[in-house]
């Protein structure tokens, strides 16, 4: 008991209201996993493709302008909403414009150095693995008309990239923790308020 009555304010407050806070950090845990349950599951899918150097050849920014044109150019985008993959978008009558808006958005392209030239990494997101690494093998193959050999082919994914349960498990557990703090303040605050009221009413009024 003495050693509670030494404690900083501050800790006294979270003690005395630790359920309150332990109830809201659990409830917005919950509410985190509830939410992130009911995200998509999205895939990821990669090929590498490696370039060896030419003095006499373009440059490597060059290169990879090319490789990224190629990628989003909309013939190559068009021949490849017609391919199996994309048979059940077409079926629900998804237009052109916007499967191929999706196809961009979701391809990335970097570089990797080597040491007699670079690669490039391509990747493709979904939320089927079987059309994301599908696509990213189709995708490296048109960049592989430009001088590219694929070092790494795609392969099919085993787990999702996205929700990362995980990170928002603790961003959760995080905010839960915050939020409950808050509440302890507020219903300390409270507390105190009704507590001198009730003093300050059942004092005995002083004589003059």
């Amino acid at each position: 008991m003495n050693s509670h009555k030494r404690m900083p304010e501050p800790l006294k407050i979270i003690w005395n209201r630790r359920w309150l806070i332990l109830i809201t950090t659990t409830a917005v845990m919950a509410a985190t996993l509830w939410w992130a349950n009911g995200l998509p599951k999205i895939y990821e899918a990669s090929v590498v493709l490696g370039y060896t150097k030419d003095t006499a050849g373009p440059s490597q920014e060059r290169l990879l302008a090319n490789a990224r044109e190629n990628v989003n150019n909309r013939q190559t985008l068009e021949a490849l909403i017609q391919i199996d993959a994309f048979k059940e978008q077409r079926t629900a009558g998804i237009g052109v414009d916007r499967l191929a808006e999706n196809i961009s958005q979701n391809t990335t392209i970097t570089t990797e150095p080597r040491a007699n030239g670079f690669a490039i990494r391509l990747r493709y997101r979904d939320r089927t693995p079987e059309r994301a690494q599908s696509i990213a093998g189709a995708l490296g193959q048109v960049i592989e008309r430009s001088g590219f050999k694929v070092e790494q082919p795609s392969t099919l994914a085993t787990e999702p990239i996205m929700p990362r349960r995980l990170r928002m498990t603790g961003m959760g557990i995080g905010a839960g923790i915050l939020l409950g703090l808050v509440l302890a303040g507020i219903a300390e605050a409270a507390s105190r308020l009704r507590n001198g009221k009730m003093e300050s009413t059942t004092r005995p009024a002083t004589t003059s």
